[in-house]
């Protein structure tokens, strides 16, 4: 049997501590760590040897920065440190409604209150030998009172309006509430801006702008 050392980051202590408790019994996990955000885990990281990060989905994007090395397209890269990287289960809280459809979007999804149950069923799937999972490349954005875990290498373009966004990928585009530095600040540096009111991905997306002529970007 494969046992894992698993770490815990959720502001919510309460539920932090009861996650912990649940995986204290299974007989898969061999050690538990806790931090309460991103910043007191960085230690954690650098000396020990990680398998399973359980993560609040507001805190991916300060992981993504702090601790997953990525380059410019966004892609995780080998790190300094002795782990690979890490398995990923994202939490949500208990009154969070926005990540009730993230079940699709990433591998695994654990919503508050936690259950044995649903515990078991997750850590039965990470011993499937064709289980495979999911790049990390992706950001969340919250749409239509959903979050959406957008891969980096689907961004097309991000344009903006007055104090809404417009984000399109190769698969959707969605309406949102922000601004376009805001969002900028969140995403790899492959993203620049080509105007006062557009973002767009790489150098070949930036060849095929025409301003002034905002139909023909993809044309």
């Amino acid at each position: 049997m494969i046992r894992r050392n698993c770490l815990l980051i959720n502001e919510d202590e309460p539920a932090l501590h009861e996650l912990a408790g649940l995986l204290g019994r299974h007989p898969q996990i061999a050690k538990i760590l806790t931090a309460t955000g991103v910043g007191a885990a960085r230690r954690i990281f650098e000396e020990e040897r990680i398998d399973l990060l359980f993560i609040r989905v507001k805190a991916w994007d300060e992981y993504r920065k702090i601790v997953l090395s990525q380059d410019a397209a966004g892609n995780p890269v080998t790190r300094p440190q002795r782990q690979a990287t890490p398995i990923v289960i994202f939490l949500s809280g208990s009154k969070e409604r926005s990540t009730l459809r993230l079940d699709k979007e990433v591998d695994f999804h654990l919503a508050a209150p936690y259950r044995a149950s649903v515990l078991n069923r997750l850590l039965a799937r990470l011993n499937d030998p064709s289980f495979v999972p999911r790049a990390l490349d992706f950001f969340f954005l919250k749409a239509d009172r959903q979050y959406y875990a957008v891969a980096f290498s689907t961004l097309r373009a991000v344009s903006s309006k007055g104090r809404m966004l417009t984000v399109s990928t190769d698969k959707a585009e969605y309406q949102i509430a922000g601004t376009l530095s805001g969002l900028q600040d969140r995403l790899p540096p492959l993203f620049c801006r080509v105007g006062p009111s557009l973002l767009v991905a790489g150098q070949e997306i930036v060849g095929r702008y025409r301003p002034g002529r905002a139909g023909g970007l993809f044309a």
